[in-house]
């Protein structure tokens, strides 16, 4: 038959119609239905309609096996679709064809019998390779710059969690959790593997060993940071729920990555009076009933402020004194619910501090010697 015939014959076919407007598919079924476009019509397979069935989009197409069908067929008798999880699918419903149990592969062969078209779709590695799955975690994954190498600290690793840069985590666990989705994702975003393949390349992407080694691969590739950036700025202060709160104006906002917060307080700051605190500063600023003392309570509140620094650039040492009942042990522990570090803690026993375990047990071994000496000579008076 001549070409000129055959392409005059596609050329009078009809436009596609299309009636798959309210089907919801994700951003890779687009791809690789826009694939599957290209691939037909980079073989001249013309497209007669696209329909919805059930949750799949149908291409309605010319079979390539038509000549042998000895009848005509309608429409809808031959299609090919994609269904994620299972691949590229093709059907003819004419008899000649059912009989011969023909499928994608056998349809693919048939219309590309030199392998020419490329499987290839934008922005996903070509293979499931431990360094093209890293480098496409880096590249398209907004989640990779959550992790950070402290390159000036040895081998510690900082992630952010949302709500602070967490530092506990140096077995990479919080790296693995974020790269297992894109590994299952990639599972079946990747292309089609070829009629020749042996079996599917992209079941590796299920193996903990090659999850493993690409995270050794997407270790180097982490954002670098110093040491010294985190908790740079005093006056920011990391709150729950993702929040920060600037303790210059009193406003509070998103967290940021930038921020380089490692520490976060418990307790949500919120705009409402606070009667109980104001009574209780009323309280212990005066005594004997007297009026309470203003610049006194400025002062403790001041105080109390310094304790939510990020930096202490005023060294003092303050020093509570009075008579039992007059609110040194509640200061105390409303003083210790706002400090955020954990090397800062206020207590009344300073010699109890001090005193390391080998003081203690080194004392309490002269105390036995002494006991022992002085039930000795007891004893001999006795006698």
């Amino acid at each position: 038959m001549p070409l000129t015939l055959i392409q005059g014959t596609i050329s009078q076919l009809p436009v596609p119609q299309k009636s798959s407007a309210d089907l919801e598919m994700s951003q890779n079924d687009l791809a690789k239905y826009e694939w599957l476009r290209s691939f037909l019509k980079q073989f001249d397979v013309p497209i007669l309609i696209e329909r919805a069935s059930g949750k799949r989009l149908l291409l309605d197409i010319v079979c390539p096996w038509e000549s042998e069908h000895g009848s005509t067929t309608g429409e809808s008798s031959t299609s090919v679709w994609y269904v994620r999880g299972y691949g590229y699918g093709f059907r003819c419903m004419h008899s000649k064809c059912g009989e011969k149990r023909l499928g994608w592969f056998d349809f693919r062969e048939e219309v590309d019998p030199e392998g020419a078209a490329k499987s290839d779709l934008p922005k996903l590695p070509a293979d499931a390779t431990h360094s093209l799955i890293a480098r496409s975690f880096r590249d398209q994954c907004p989640g990779f710059h959550n992790h950070a190498r402290i390159y000036d600290a040895g081998r510690m690793r900082a992630t952010f969690v949302g709500s602070r840069w967490d530092l506990a985590d140096q077995s990479n666990i919080l790296l693995m959790a974020a790269l297992q989705p894109v590994c299952d994702r990639l599972r079946f975003d990747l292309p089609e593997p070829s009629p020749s393949a042996k079996r599917d390349y992209r079941r590796v992407l299920e193996s903990h060993q090659f999850r493993f080694a690409t995270m050794q691969q997407v270790v180097p590739m982490l954002d670098k940071v110093r040491f010294d950036m985190l908790d740079t700025n005093p006056y920011v202060i990391g709150l729950p729920g993702g929040m920060v709160g600037d303790l210059r104006t009193g406003q509070t906002r998103q967290m940021k990555r930038d921020d380089f917060l490692t520490r976060r307080l418990r307790i949500t700051a919120k705009q409402q009076p606070t009667p109980i605190y104001d009574y209780f500063l009323r309280s212990i600023s005066s005594a004997n009933d007297q009026p309470a003392e203003e610049d006194w309570m400025r002062w403790m509140e001041r105080l109390l402020g310094y304790c939510l620094l990020g930096s202490l650039p005023y060294h003092i040492w303050p020093l509570w004194t009075g008579d039992g009942g007059n609110g040194k042990s509640c200061l105390v522990a409303v003083q210790q619910k706002m400090m955020r570090h954990a090397d800062i803690r206020t207590t009344f026993n300073i010699y109890g501090d001090v005193v390391t375990d080998e003081m203690t047990t080194a004392s309490s071994r002269v105390a036995q010697l002494a006991f022992q000496t002085n039930g000795a000579q007891a004893e001999r008076k006795g006698a």
